[in-house]
């Protein structure tokens, strides 16, 4: 890149956030979030205790834009000086020319900037900032694009970090709360249409997260297909008489927590048994690959994220 100014003056943090807004097109809140998250700069704090940045704050900004632009995740550079940075995207940008169009990289990287804004959001209990910060998400970005992008990675990392114990229980069930609460608002219904096939989407008895199953309904119905949502924890034979009732071609159970209920398989084999042959049992969820020898037994498909159910609804309405 250009020369350096004089180190006084390159890292003199003298410039507001709207300006570095304007030199790297990184939002705000995006940058807050690199900032608490990863510490990716470290801003200075004028006298009315603003953020100030220095050119040298901005550099490093614009590379990491650039590396997350070629596929790189904010986690994974967001600590690498000016050098490693600069060499990094001069590698990228010479190894994959023609790997990704213009328009894939940055759907890319603008899904990376949402989820970290929203992950910072669940870290700091947050609910409001979460809401307010899923909007432009779902602006930003395809529906498919925003579930594979930010809201599947945001609760995979958030129920990872519950894990290992660095998030709380309340952060979780916000992050869960708010998920549910912006999904609920996106096309679910049968605004479809007229003959469109019908798709059933619950949990199974005893399982009670449903942002799984939110999403499910979510995406199908952004394929076309009319949803019937029933919620969480219901009976083999009340999922299995709605999808009768509806005529449903399809039945999907989202399977999240817990992964060993020693109940479920049954209650799986039940549901198998009460549903007519032409109805297709599609299974998913984080904690689906616990239970996938009963989900394989009783013919069950099991689909392993949004991409693959895309694939699978496709395919069953092509039939």
């Amino acid at each position: 890149m250009s020369s350096q100014p004089t180190d006084s003056l390159y890292h003199q943090p003298r410039h507001p956030i709207g300006v570095v807004f304007r030199r790297t097109g990184l939002k705000p809140d995006v940058l807050r979030a690199w900032e608490k998250r990863y510490s990716a700069v470290s801003p200075a704090r004028s006298s009315g205790n603003r953020r100030v940045y220095s050119d040298a704050d901005i550099e490093k900004l614009l590379f990491l834009r650039q590396a997350i632009e070629g596929g790189r995740r904010i986690s994974q550079v967001a600590q690498l000086n000016h050098a490693e940075l600069e060499e990094l995207v001069v590698a990228d940008r010479s190894a994959t020319p023609h790997l990704r169009t213009r328009q894939e990289v940055v759907q890319k990287a603008n899904a990376e900037q949402h989820l970290a804004a929203c992950l910072w959001a669940v870290q700091e209990l947050e609910a409001g900032e979460l809401a307010i910060l899923l909007e432009p998400a779902a602006v930003d970005l395809s529906q498919p694009q925003l579930m594979e992008g930010v809201l599947v990675p945001l609760m995979e990392e958030v129920g990872e970090q519950w894990d290992q114990g660095s998030l709380r229980v309340a952060h979780e069930h916000m992050a869960c709360a708010v998920t549910c609460s912006f999904l609920s608002g996106l096309p679910a219904g049968c605004e479809v249409p007229e003959g469109a096939p019908q798709l059933v989407v619950a949990t199974p008895v005893r399982q009670f997260h449903e942002v799984g199953a939110r999403m499910v309904a979510a995406t199908a119905a952004s394929l076309g297909w009319c949803v019937t949502y029933l919620g969480t924890s219901l009976s083999a034979e009340e999922i299995a008489a709605a999808a009768q009732q509806k005529g449903a071609r399809a039945v999907d159970l989202s399977i999240v927590y817990p992964p060993d209920d020693p109940q479920l398989p049954e209650e799986l084999g039940k549901l198998r048994r009460h549903l007519e042959d032409p109805i297709s049992l599609l299974v998913g969820g984080r904690s689906a690959w616990s239970y996938r020898e009963v989900v394989q037994e009783i013919g069950a498909r099991h689909l392993q994220g949004v991409t693959q159910l895309g694939e699978e609804l496709q395919n069953l309405r092509g039939h």
